[in-house]
């Protein structure tokens, strides 16, 4: 199953895909039946309430009756989203685990795109990391490294932005050298079930001949190790993202689209400046 978050015709919007298709949820709880009140997951809130607070609540049937072949056109979209929105929680935080590190940073204030948004923020040179986003199935407050990995219910790609002028900038001032600094990070296209593996991202600069490829091993055991331990300062949300950052880092001319892709997981694709 893979949820979309979606901006269009002036909402957001929760859209499952399927065989390159993008279906409405709320055309799809019409077209084949919702126990849910007419109304209850309209609005901005929507994707939030729908996936986490009430735990998908009918999307896994929606999804299977997709899978089973079912005739539902007027429920895909025709055009175009106007925009994808990240596919998490609402002003979520995000923890980055990089290789090599003992524990995640927190990345708060750090601003999150989605899938094919140019982003306006600018830096005289930048850096990209693709990366796994896990995002967080459930609230959580001191847990054990059991109920994160219980939590850790969903995956996507990512594209880590960052600019090392303004990292080093901030540790000659004293204010260490956080890759939380601006600009940003991608995150899409969808979420889909997490599952444990080696996953080969490959990073494309739209550039003939210069496709770069790493692979990012996904050990939920040992991230909710990770992530538990920083639980224990600060309570997590339903929503919230943990991203795991390869070892491949690019640097990148401002304005220039960057792509990363995996077979399991699509192409997110983003561009900054």
């Amino acid at each position: 199953m893979r949820v979309a978050r979606l901006w269009h015709e002036g909402e957001a919007l929760a859209a499952l895909a399927h065989e390159g298709a993008l279906y409405r949820v709320d055309l799809l709880d019409r077209a084949l039946g919702s126990a849910l009140p007419p109304g209850l997951l309209d609005g901005a809130g929507a994707f939030q309430r729908r996936v986490f607070s009430m735990a998908l609540a009918g999307l896994e049937e929606h999804d299977f009756e997709l899978r089973d072949g079912i005739e539902v056109e007027d429920c895909a979209l025709t055009c175009p989203p106007a925009r994808w929105l990240p596919p998490c929680g609402q002003d979520p935080a995000l923890l980055e685990l990089r290789p090599g590190a003992s524990l995640p940073w927190r990345l708060d204030g750090r601003a999150l795109w989605g899938h094919e948004v140019r982003a306006r923020a600018t830096g005289s040179s930048l850096l990209v990391r693709p990366c796994l986003g896990l995002v967080l199935q459930e609230d959580l407050h001191l847990p054990s490294p059991r109920e994160v990995r219980r939590a850790l219910a969903w995956l996507c790609l990512g594209l880590a932005w960052a600019d090392p002028t303004l990292a080093a900038r901030a540790a000659a001032e004293g204010m260490g050298a956080s890759p939380g600094r601006l600009p940003g990070t991608h995150l899409g296209p969808w979420i889909q079930p997490a599952e444990e593996g080696v996953f080969v991202l490959t990073l494309d600069r739209q550039r003939p001949g210069e496709g770069l490829a790493c692979a990012v091993a996904l050990e939920l055991d040992r991230v909710a190790l990770v992530v538990a331990q920083q639980a224990a300062h600060a309570d997590l949300r339903a929503g919230d993202v943990v991203l795991l950052s390869s070892s491949l880092e690019c640097p990148v001319e401002e304005g220039e689209w960057v792509s990363v892709s995996d077979p399991k997981l699509g192409v997110l694709r983003g561009r900054v400046g």
